[in-house]
């Protein structure tokens, strides 16, 4: 996806070390906060949440009027989704069947 238009990548250095990726897809006036990962050892330091914000502030740069992105019920993603100013729109249920 990298080549691919619409797509941006971003990378969160710690004191000169790569500890995180955060992805964003725009398409017209919509964008995506496709997907975001932090390394272990740097949890816990707003990384995650620095990525979510910058992406943010990258999609109303290029005036979208909407932003789309996916979390975990309940998780630490949610929370920093919703620190910068993301709101839930829904939940999703995934149903198994247990053998």
């Amino acid at each position: 996806m990298y080549d691919k238009p619409g797509w941006s990548f971003y990378i969160a250095t710690l004191q000169g070390e790569d500890v995180g990726i955060g992805s964003l897809f725009i398409n017209k006036e919509i964008a995506i906060l496709a997907a975001s990962a932090v390394k272990p050892i740097a949890r816990n330091q707003g990384i995650h949440q620095a990525l979510i914000q910058f992406r943010i502030n990258e999609a109303l740069k290029q005036n979208c009027i909407l932003m789309i992105g996916h979390a975990k019920f309940a998780s630490i993603s949610q929370n920093n989704m919703e620190r910068c100013g993301l709101k839930m729109a829904y939940t999703k249920s995934i149903w198994t069947e247990t053998i």
